[in-house]
């Protein structure tokens, strides 16, 4: 492997700004515990760069977890073997060794390595202090066994905190392909291929199907391990094809409301950046076909056009899907008969 940058769509950018965001509530909310904690299942690489623009530097997660302000006192970072070896090198070549004390870089799968370090971080007392997990896999790389494992971690007052990157579009386009047993794994159960043969049947939409395999996902974040609160966001590339949904569990009520501002907000900046990506690509085809452009290429009307396009297709706006997960017997209920419209389709545009 290459310490090169890993390259990314602007929605990496936009959920590591999420999270850095949250982060950075969560440390502050929390200070007057000794101690906080920080678990990174996929911490990728330190520096990353922007597929549109390779000029367009950003940071990972490790890095901007360790730059929070106040600061967690125990940070772990989790990464395959090889990938560990370069984020060690990397983080100790940008912080030094003031911040060695801090954190830990894991090698190994997560889903191995994962039971040991919460042992190690019960044995230093740690189970009592605020803690946050994020789980950034490109795909199904997550067991359920370790999300129940972080769920537990914790015996006092609020659970572990989680953000969780769900590759539900990946679903359909491999179900049947040799992965089923990754999904399921991740499930912790076989109640998503209800809804893959549904679709593969054309009973539901992929819109609808979609929604289904996140809130059966969600559901049991709720239900099986009792977190009082999951939300979820859909995110979309700069075409608006889906990409995968961020899900969030909490039981804190000051968590809640604050993650529900940091999603909105995120929500509102992709759609943002899709309508930038729309308007220059309309330009570039008006300039490729030599027609005058319908405006001029100042900051101003660049502006302008943003605004007229976000008007037009504000019904593809994303939101955060806030309301209670249904359990599987309510979806089928709801979208067992062909043709089926959901009934919420502001909350399923996803």
């Amino acid at each position: 492997m290459s310490n090169e940058a890993n390259e990314w769509g602007f929605w990496t950018e936009e959920k590591l700004n999420a999270l850095e965001n949250y982060l950075g509530a969560f440390t502050i909310a929390s200070q007057s515990a000794q101690n906080t904690v920080y678990l990174d299942l996929f911490a990728g690489k330190v520096d990353n760069v922007r597929k549109d623009d390779r000029t367009h530097n950003f940071l990972g997660s490790a890095a901007r977890a360790l730059t929070i302000n106040p600061p967690f006192s125990h940070l772990r970072f989790f990464e395959l073997e090889e990938e560990a070896g370069l984020l060690q090198s990397d983080l100790l070549s940008r912080y030094g060794e003031k911040e060695r004390h801090r954190y830990e870089v894991i090698a190994g799968d997560c889903n191995q390595t994962v039971n040991s370090v919460i042992a190690e971080l019960k044995k230093l007392g740690l189970d009592k202090s605020p803690s946050f997990a994020f789980l950034d896999p490109r795909a199904f790389h997550i067991d359920w066994q370790t999300i129940e494992a972080l769920a537990n971690f914790k015996d006092y007052k609020y659970k572990v905190e989680m953000f969780i990157l769900f590759a539900d579009p990946s679903i359909q386009r491999q179900y049947g392909a040799g992965i089923d047993q990754k999904i399921s794994k991740q499930y912790g159960n076989t109640d998503w291929k209800i809804f893959a043969e549904l679709r593969n049947n054309n009973a539901i939409s992929p819109v609808i199907s979609r929604y289904c395999y996140s809130e059966l996902f969600r559901h049991q974040l709720e239900n099986t391990l009792n977190y009082t609160t999951t939300m979820a966001l859909p995110v979309k590339s700069g075409s608006g094809n889906p990409v995968y949904t961020l899900i969030f569990a909490t039981d804190n009520e000051a968590g809640k409301n604050i993650m529900s501002w940091v999603l909105t907000d995120t929500a509102e900046s992709m759609f943002e950046e899709r309508a930038r990506i729309a308007v220059n690509k309309a330009k570039e085809k008006r300039r490729d076909n030599d027609n005058v452009p319908l405006f001029s290429d100042d900051e101003s009307s660049d502006d302008y056009e943003v605004q007229l396009w976000m008007r037009q297709f504000s019904e593809s706006r994303s939101s955060p899907i806030l309301n209670p997960a249904k359990s599987l017997d309510e979806l089928i209920e709801e979208f067992k008969g062909e043709n089926n419209a959901p009934k919420h389709q502001s909350q399923l545009d996803i």
